[in-house]
Formats: C-alpha cells, sequence, structure tokens
C-alpha cells in the first residue's frame, strides 16, 4: 500500500488546473468588421469543467473522462462533484474556480478525482484489525418465527412434532454508520462493506401433545467489540456489533375448545399442562 500512501492528501480534494484558453486577445482586437462594415458579434464566452477519476493504488484511469458545462460559473466558483463509480470509494466534492474570461473565449479546467478499490481497502482494514475490548454487557434482539403465527396447534388426539424457524443473524456489524457515499477512511469502507449476513436457523423438532398449542418466542444475542486498525497510516478505533448465540423458549397450553378431550388424554398420561416450557439453542439449518 505504499502508492496509498504516498497520495494520500489527493484524496482528501481534486486536483483543479486551468488548461487552456482559446485566445488571449482582448474583445477589443476581436471585432471583426463584416461587408458594409458592420461589426460581427463574438459568440459568448464558454466554460466546462473534465472530470477525471483514477485508481490511488493503481494510478490509472477509471471509466471515463466526462465534462460538465461551467458557462454560468465564468469569474466565480462552482462545485464538482466526484462521480460514483461501483466498487469504489467516493472522493470529497470540491470548489473550482472558473476564471473571467471574455467574448470570444472559452476555458477548460480540469479536475482529478483518486478513489480507491473498496475491496482492497476493506482487506487492508480488516487484516489491520486488533481486539480492543469485549462489552460486559450483552444485548438481546427479539426474533421473528417464520410461520404464519407463533403458535404451532395439535388439533389431533396424537402427539406430533413440529420445528420453528428463524432468521438469524452472523459476523459483524459496523455502528458508526457514515451518512455519505462511501469516502476513502475507515468509516466510509466499514459503512459499506462490514455488514451482519442473514441464515436461516431452526428448533426442533420439538412434540406438541394432543389437544395443545405450543408458542415459541426466540431471542439472539449481541456483543459490542472494540477494535482498531491501521489504514493510510493512520490508527482508528471503532466499534462493532458482533452477532451471538441465538435462543428459543417454548411455552405449552391447552386449546381451550378442545379442554375436554384434553382432560380425557391427559388422565392417560398424556400432555404437558399449561405453563409448562422448554427451549434451546437455535441451530445453522
Amino acid at each position: 500500500m505504499k502508492k496509498v500512501n504516498f497520495l494520500k492528501g489527493l484524496t482528501l480534494a481534486a486536483v483543479a488546473l486551468v488548461c487552456a484558453f482559446t485566445t488571449s486577445c482582448s474583445e477589443e482586437e476581436l471585432n471583426i468588421q463584416g461587408s458594409g462594415g458592420s461589426n460581427i458579434e463574438l459568440p459568448a464566452a464558454t466554460a466546462s469543467v473534465s472530470i477525471s477519476v483514477v485508481d490511488l493504488e493503481k494510478g490509472e484511469l477509471v471509466g471515463n473522462v466526462s465534462t460538465i458545462d461551467a458557462t454560468s460559473a465564468i469569474g466565480s466558483t462552482i462545485t464538482v462533484s466526484c462521480p460514483s463509480i461501483e466498487g469504489y470509494t467516493t472522493a470529497k466534492s470540491v470548489t473550482v474556480a472558473i476564471p473571467a474570461i471574455n467574448k470570444g473565449q472559452s476555458v477548460n479546467v480540469p479536475v482529478t478525482f483518486y478513489v480507491a478499490n473498496i475491496n482492497s481497502a476493506y482487506s487492508t482494514i480488516t487484516e489491520n484489525m486488533e481486539l480492543v475490548s469485549i462489552s460486559e454487557t450483552v444485548k438481546e434482539e427479539e426474533l421473528s418465527v417464520n410461520e404464519e403465527a407463533e403458535h404451532f396447534y395439535n388439533e389431533t388426539a396424537y402427539d406430533v412434532e413440529k420445528t420453528a424457524t428463524f432468521t438469524l443473524k452472523s459476523g459483524s456489524k459496523f455502528l458508526s454508520v457514515s451518512s455519505r457515499a462511501v469516502e476513502n477512511t475507515v468509516e466510509g469502507i466499514l459503512t459499506e462493506k462490514m455488514d451482519f449476513t442473514t441464515y436461516t436457523g431452526k428448533y426442533g423438532p420439538f412434540v406438541v401433545c394432543a389437544w395443545e398449542y405450543a408458542t415459541v418466542t426466540a431471542k439472539q444475542v449481541f456483543y459490542t467489540v472494540t477494535y482498531k486498525t491501521k489504514y493510510q497510516g493512520e490508527t482508528t478505533t471503532f466499534e462493532v456489533s458482533q452477532a451471538g448465540p441465538a435462543t428459543c423458549t417454548i411455552k405449552y397450553a391447552v386449546i381451550p375448545e378442545y379442554a375436554h378431550n384434553h382432560s380425557h388424554s391427559h388422565g392417560h398420561g398424556h400432555g404437558h399442562g399449561n405453563g409448562n416450557a422448554g427451549g434451546g439453542i437455535i441451530e445453522a439449518q
């Protein structure tokens, strides 16, 4: 990453230089007489900005050079935004001065933005990550059961097996989210790249006895973890949310309209009875 460090200052602002004028003559010198002695009106002055985006690490042009009209900003300034290119960071916008020019003249101001390949930058950041601390307290998040309802009914005279499935999270999510387009900073890159992966977890099969229903609830634990990393010669400390284990709790109850049936079956040694609970660790499906 030596090239990145060498060009670091260029990521903070674009490079803008006046390219050329079509002529250096004054407006008076450019007055041309047509036939009959009448003056020919010179065309209005024009200005443009040419925008290039360069890969900071490789020093190569990314995409095509684009041009925007800056005629309305002649003698003033114009704000130029870095084009958004998939897979790359976005440099900060810059303010460019457009020189005052006369009729018949034109000017082009080249602007170069230096951006970083997001995957390459992310690899550098994560490879240099060092654990600082893990929070002593944890956050629990309620999980939705992937059935139409949280209740699992058994309206038969026989025990049945049920399985509950859930959408779980794994990995880490960067906690301090950047509010702007991806910039070439630890915050900007981790906002873009570091997020949870979702997958399906299941608990079961579990038994629901005759004329009963089970109510399933689930929670997943998340830890707050602090890391530090070195990127572009600077050390940054940041926090992530780390996904932990998920557990489910199952409570059983008699289906009210089948209470008589349940009493009969329970008298023969079946049934959980109201309030009995089960549950355990949710496993990946």
